[in-house]
């Protein structure tokens, strides 16, 4: 193999921003090598030659495999001598070929010799494929096949069964799932109260019970104390920084951030949310957010579902899912109840800062570094969920947050539920014929009000003011004490 063979080293990735398949080869080729040469390994240990490792340490082949894989190798490494390979004259490099190394189209295709074991076992055609390729391939099946858990697990035995003695297969689904953690983006779990008032972050990370309603953060513990607590409930937060921060980080999907700032806009056609004036005017309004097109408009959307219905456990999902609005619409994605607003927090507080104080990303499409901020622009779901994002009650004669005290709502004099048939009217214009219809409407009824007003942001708080809303923090432990008994029995 001549050091001319090894420009794959550094092509890491093609330009669309995925692996290169030629990479991959080039590294199982390096494994093979480094795993050929005995006198230069730590036991089943090799040399890693990640550029921050800096062949330094000794590791297990598949981290090696996956330094690699994820950061490259450490720069003009073309002679692998830290990893056994003679010293060569730079004068005779570009034409001589190492028989040192022998390999051939056999050996790739059918085995790693000392990586996989020797023996006529290995003549097995898959084990051409390293454990960080199989693990992927096998839990894609298994997404897409939707396996259960159970049923994966004894495909896992089986599989194992099958291959030599001396494999490096993990032969359970946590093991494999803890293997491949690190090539994925973060999650964070958070401890909650059983019955919903709070979450156990940020001051109160280190709170062992609910300074609400006094119930315990941990289930008892059955055995020794030396096992780990559990909580009774927890919440899955998946950061959103790092995500869209992925999106300015792909070739496949950079340039199109900047969609919405560079599409043609047809004259009286809106084919984006960025052609509407809601759009127009968050951008006069915040000029310094709009010049950088790069920075992102979010959609919040949530609803709630309860997997299996009325009966048998009682258990809810609520998913918020935030949708970027910079990209086009062809590559959009597809779209605890009562104190939803609870398990918000750590979003919220996300929001703000990434509002306030944005955060550096690196645009692979541009080659360089921008300061990148965020706006959530609007919240999607259905009524009921409204009012529970909102706070705005769904229920009753004054449900409809554009009517407020100007409803024209009634009770069925039958049924006795409320109804809002013919609140509509009173937005037509005051000339339409609708308003003096008096037989496809509520009977011998017309309409001449006028629509209710608009109300701004400032006039809502000022309504939320005027209510005189107790804060706990200002009242006595007597009234706390009375607060929580109504609140949860």
């Amino acid at each position: 193999m001549s050091f001319s063979d090894r420009s794959w080293m550094y092509r890491r990735l093609t330009a669309d921003g995925f692996i290169n398949p030629e990479f991959v080869e080039g590294v199982d080729a390096f494994i093979h090598y480094a795993c050929s040469q005995p006198a230069y390994m730590d036991g089943s240990k090799i040399r890693c030659p990640y550029k921050k490792c800096k062949h330094k340490c000794f590791l297990f082949i598949d981290e090696v495999q996956l330094h690699l894989l994820r950061k490259g190798f450490v720069p003009n490494y073309f002679q692998w001598t830290r990893h056994g390979e003679p010293v060569v004259s730079s004068t005779s490099r570009r034409t001589e070929e190492y028989t040192s190394i022998n390999l051939n189209e056999h050996d790739i295709e059918d085995g790693y010799g000392g990586y996989f074991g020797d023996g006529p076992e290995n003549s097995y055609r898959q084990m051409r494929m390293t454990q960080l390729s199989s693990i992927a391939r096998i839990l894609n099946i298994k997404s897409e096949g939707q396996i259960s858990g159970r049923s994966f697990e004894k495909i896992l035995e089986w599989y194992n069964e099958s291959l030599p003695a001396d494999h490096t297969m993990v032969d359970s689904f946590y093991n494999m799932k803890k293997l491949i953690r690190g090539l994925g983006l973060p999650v964070k779990k958070i401890d909650c109260c059983r019955l919903g008032c709070m979450l156990y972050w940020g001051d109160d990370m280190n709170l062992e019970q609910c300074k609400f309603c006094g119930q315990p953060r941990f289930k008892p513990r059955k055995c020794s104390m030396k096992h780990k607590l559990v909580p009774w409930k927890q919440m899955y937060y998946f950061p959103l920084t790092p995500r869209l921060q992925r999106l300015y980080a792909s070739n496949v999907t950079a340039s199109h951030m900047r969609w919405h700032a560079e599409h043609e806009q047809e004259d009286g056609v809106m084919t984006h949310p960025s052609d509407a004036l809601a759009w127009k005017h968050f951008n006069d309004t915040h000029v310094e957010f709009a010049v950088e097109s790069r920075n992102v408009r979010l959609g919040l959307s949530t609803d709630g579902f309860q997997p299996f219905g009325q009966s048998g456990k009682q258990y809810s999902s609520w998913p918020i899912i935030i949708n970027p609005y910079n990209l086009p619409p062809w590559m959009w994605p597809t779209n605890s109840k009562q104190k939803i607003d609870v398990f918000l927090q750590p979003l919220i507080s996300e929001l703000q800062q990434l509002w306030d104080y944005g955060v550096q990303t690196y645009d692979v499409s541009k080659k360089q570094n921008f300061l990148l901020r965020v706006a959530l622009m609007w919240t999607i779901s259905d009524f009921p969920t409204f009012a529970m994002l909102s706070g705005w009650s769904t229920a009753g004669t004054l449900a409809c947050p554009y009517c407020h005290n100007d409803s024209d709502a009634f009770y069925l004099p039958n049924g006795g539920k409320i109804c809002w048939f013919d609140n509509h009217r009173k937005f037509l214009p005051a000339d339409h014929p609708f308003r003096r219809n008096k037989y496809k409407f509520r009977k011998n009824r017309t309409v001449h009000t006028p629509s209710p007003p608009i109300t701004s942001g400032e006039e809502v708080l000022q309504e939320i003011e005027e209510l005189g809303l107790l804060k706990v923090t200002e009242l006595k432990a007597d009234d706390v004490n009375s607060a929580i008994s109504q609140n949860f029995g």
